[in-house]
């Protein structure tokens, strides 16, 4: 099936996060953001836009968007995705986006270090420049948003793949008898001979047990698989009892996985962390049972995506989800809109 996601970029004026405007969801990490702060330094630009959602109900940004992009576009393709592009100059369209928006919660759904880089840039340039009363171009930064009611807002699942180092020493009929106690174990059989139909058949079976209660698919060298699904009436938080971590945060599928499946139902240990040499992350599916029709790796887990309303939910409560939650698909493409400050 062909998607639709519409949006429009714009310049929004940044807000600190105690202010509630902006609203982010994810934890971010010191590398990344040196790395853009310094580019951002350099460029005195925005180079690549965050990507911000937003509710409008009642569509009032639709209309005038379907207004702007009766002309022709600008049209570029990149990995099997279509861009097209309206320069917007009408003066009736822009009021009516800045009117519309005035008093919307804007979620970051992709550029948390983006953003947090742009209040460091705004704050230093402040200090350069002596008192601000807000209106200078580093008081805003570039952002795409778009409406969560829109029907091409697509968020992807992020799958876990585990070293075979990490899985070590592992009895696997043991792990399946303890994730049995409070997860329904189903064997699924898997074809090696077509694993691109058989990964979107698994990716299917996974979306309908979703339906039902919190599942995951476990796959284990050469392509032996079980389904995982909650079992009713269990309560997470005897999955989860660490009080420092929200309720919002609790019910999530990739809470789950990490706090309780990973950690004590198949490694055994729930104090023990993983690093970057444990995990691999892979959004797509057929690529990670390609990986477990060998012996290379440990064990796969496949998850079905963060749902939008749970990303809102999240990010309204003031907390943040654990790393490589979310995959809002597609990304917006670097470059084709730039900001120069």
């Amino acid at each position: 099936k062909t998607w639709r996601r519409r949006g429009f970029f714009a310049a929004v004026h940044l807000q600190d996060f105690s202010q509630g405007g902006i609203r982010a969801h994810e934890h971010t990490f010191d590398g990344p953001k040196a790395d853009r702060f310094r580019l951002m330094r350099a460029t005195n630009s925005n180079l690549s836009p965050i990507f911000c959602i937003y509710d409008d109900p009642e569509r009032k940004t639709d209309r005038l968007l379907n207004e702007a992009t009766r002309t022709r576009p600008v049209e570029a393709t990149f990995d099997n995705v279509i861009h097209r592009l309206w320069p917007v100059g009408d003066q009736h369209i822009i009021k009516g986006l800045q009117e519309a928006m005035a008093d919307k919660t804007l979620y970051i759904a992709d550029g948390h270090h983006r953003y947090e880089t742009s209040l460091a840039y705004r704050d230093e340039m402040r200090a350069l420049m002596g008192s601000s009363k807000g209106q200078q171009p580093f008081d805003f930064t570039m952002m795409f948003l778009a409406n969560i009611r829109d029907e091409g807002m697509i968020v992807l699942p992020t799958h876990r793949v585990l070293s075979k180092e990490a899985c070590h020493g592992i009895n696997v009929d043991e792990a399946i008898e303890d994730i049995g106690e409070y997860f329904d174990v189903q064997p699924f059989e898997i074809n090696c001979s077509d694993l691109s139909a058989e990964s979107l058949r698994l990716t299917q079976e996974l979306a309908r047990a979703g339906e039902r209660n919190v599942s995951y698919a476990l796959v284990l060298p050469k392509c032996r698989a079980f389904l995982l699904t909650l079992k009713d009436g269990v309560d997470v938080n005897e999955l989860n009892d660490d009080e420092a971590v929200a309720p919002e945060v609790k019910q999530l599928d990739v809470t789950i996985l990490h706090s309780y499946l990973i950690t004590q139902g198949w490694l055994g240990n729930p104090e023990i962390e993983l690093d970057d040499q444990d995990v691999i992350y892979l959004k797509d599916a057929e690529e990670v049972l390609q990986r477990m029709s060998t012996c290379k790796y440990g064990a796969a887990f496949l998850m079905n995506p963060t749902r939008i309303e749970q990303v809102c939910e999240v990010a309204q409560a003031g907390q943040r989800m654990p790393h490589k939650s979310t995959y809002f698909y597609p990304k917006v493409v670097t470059g084709m809109v730039m900001r120069d400050m």
